[in-house]
């Protein structure tokens, strides 16, 4: 992971796993790569918050097919920095993808909880359903 901009962790679904993976890319890669995670169903505070380098990393979740849909969802951790996401965006926007940003996760307390209200959207249902 050395001499490249961004890396794309799509390990395991278990957290686990991605704090020992995580634990290997922070100590491995350079201060200025960003981490960015596949994963669909954990929050990047939950694998992030111990690590040194945690402010460059975030969630970045293609939407499936990718070839058929380029959209990749970014969502940052509490600590993860704007510069982290604005690189990110162009990174993703660069290979042709679209780039959304659904905020912070888990998200402040003034700020409504992205995950809850998008998890189920995707699903085709409503939060409350």
């Amino acid at each position: 992971v050395t001499n490249v901009d961004l890396v794309q962790e799509s390990g395991p679904e278990r957290l686990e796993d991605k704090l020992a993976i995580w634990a290997r890319l922070d100590a491995a890669a350079a201060p200025e790569t960003i981490l960015a995670s596949s994963t669909s169903a954990i929050v990047a505070s939950l694998f992030t918050e111990k690590l040194a380098g945690r402010g460059r990393c975030l969630v970045a979740h293609p939407v499936n097919p990718p070839h058929l849909v380029p959209i990749v969802e970014l969502c940052g951790a509490p600590w993860t920095t704007k510069e982290t996401v604005a690189k990110a965006r162009a990174f993703y926007e660069k290979q042709g993808c679209v780039a959304v940003r659904f905020g912070v996760s888990p998200p402040p307390e003034s700020e409504p909880d992205v995950e809850y209200q998008w998890r189920p959207r995707r699903a085709g249902t409503t939060p409350d359903a």
